[in-house]
């Protein structure tokens, strides 16, 4: 409630993509408000390798792991173009994994790209 928030006697961190979504009097009691900008191409291909070096090898760093995690140059800059966050892209590898492994496959951009697109299609109003 907004008394919590007006009273709370330490500091609170908040974080939405619904800024739009407060009222005036929540607000009003916000002190100090950053805005991140959406990340690079470059920022969420890193992302989508951390999290497919996770998926294939149970790591994100080691010596052994290839550098692309597996896919092409294209692959990566396909999936850098697309308009995610680093959440989505977490939670897009965790279902292509599990699409993959229900499917007795080895996990590919393809599913990937699968996912990919159910996402889409729900996100289209």
């Amino acid at each position: 409630s907004l008394r919590h928030v007006e009273y709370y006697p330490g500091i609170l961190f908040l974080t939405t993509n619904r800024v739009r979504t407060f009222d005036e009097a929540f607000q009003s009691r916000i002190h100090v408000a950053l805005h991140y900008e959406d990340l690079s191409s470059n920022a969420k291909r890193q992302i989508w390798v951390a999290f497919l070096r996770k998926a294939r090898y149970g790591k994100f760093e080691a010596s052994d792991i290839p550098a692309n995690a597996g896919l092409t140059n294209d692959e990566l800059h396909e999936l850098g173009e697309k308009k995610v966050n680093g959440r989505q892209i977490k939670n897009v590898v965790r279902t292509a994994s599990a699409l993959a492994l229900g499917r007795q496959q080895e996990l590919s951009f393809k599913h990937l790209i699968e996912v990919l697109a159910m996402m889409e299609r729900f996100d289209v109003k």
